[in-house]
């Protein structure tokens, strides 16, 4: 395959994802619309993003990154006299 099909290949996946990650998006928004469909009287509707499926590593390093976030926004740096 010359390489400027593949480019093209590449980026067509980014628009429209081809295997697994597409499976992954169509089965995370059925069970979030079944979730949704079924919950309880005067309970807020379930985000898409509770029912998709996270690397451990990534979602680990995500959490981290929140938490430097939080912290660099809650502690204030010290004046230098």
């Amino acid at each position: 395959m010359p390489s400027h099909e593949f480019t093209y290949w590449l980026a067509y996946n980014r628009i429209d994802p081809i295997g697994s990650m597409r499976e992954d998006w169509r089965i995370g928004q059925l069970t979030c619309l079944m979730a949704n469909r079924y919950r309880g009287k005067n309970k807020p509707a379930r985000p898409l993003s509770e029912f998709m499926w996270q690397d451990v590593r990534q979602a680990r390093k995500s959490k981290l990154l929140n938490f430097r976030d939080f912290l660099r926004d809650k502690i204030k740096p010290r004046k230098k006299p």
